[in-house]
């Protein structure tokens, strides 16, 4: 398992080393960030999360797109207006 550890700090800089420790106990590094945030989503990359790159109109603009092809809910004409009938997206998937 991947983990990152604050190796240096100075007053004006801060390195953050991703790397993971071998059965024996000996660190193997495999990439350095300046930024925390950096070094935490190239961890979980190699841990095998992904970190999707989209925004938040990206994602509600194709969200609404598989609405659209949705059948419509009774007492809805237009399946666009599902986001009315359904609090969360995965309200909408249990009850699709």
């Amino acid at each position: 398992m991947y983990v990152y550890l604050e190796t240096e700090r100075s007053a004006e800089h801060v390195l953050y080393t991703v790397g993971f420790y071998s059965p024996d106990g000996t660190w193997h590094s495999e990439s350095d960030h300046n930024e925390k945030e950096e070094a935490a989503k190239r961890t979980a990359f190699l841990n095998g999360s992904f970190v999707p790159k989209i925004s938040k109109s990206e994602a509600s603009g194709a969200l609404r797109a598989v609405m659209a092809e949705t059948v419509p809910i009774e007492g809805h004409d237009d399946p666009g207006a599902i986001s009315d009938c359904y609090a969360t997206l995965s309200e909408f998937i249990a009850c699709s």
